[in-house]
């Protein structure tokens, strides 16, 4: 998910640009490169899957 400037997603046969919250999902195994704008300040997040247990939930405290 793209969180700040813009990116270029290249696929295996089309190119995408990514703008402020947009998200992009692929195939497990598909080559692509993600890179961003050179001319401004970029940040996304990368989520990927792993064999990992999940963490603790913490809830917000009602009494803070």
């Amino acid at each position: 998910m793209v969180h700040r400037g813009h990116w270029r997603l290249d696929g295996e046969s089309e190119a995408h640009v990514l703008a402020p919250g947009d998200v992009a999902i692929l195939k497990a195994g598909s080559r692509c490169s993600l890179q961003a704008n050179p001319a401004q300040a970029a940040s996304a997040f990368r989520v990927r899957a792993t064999d990992d247990p999940p963490g603790p939930t913490r809830w917000p405290d009602p009494g803070r």
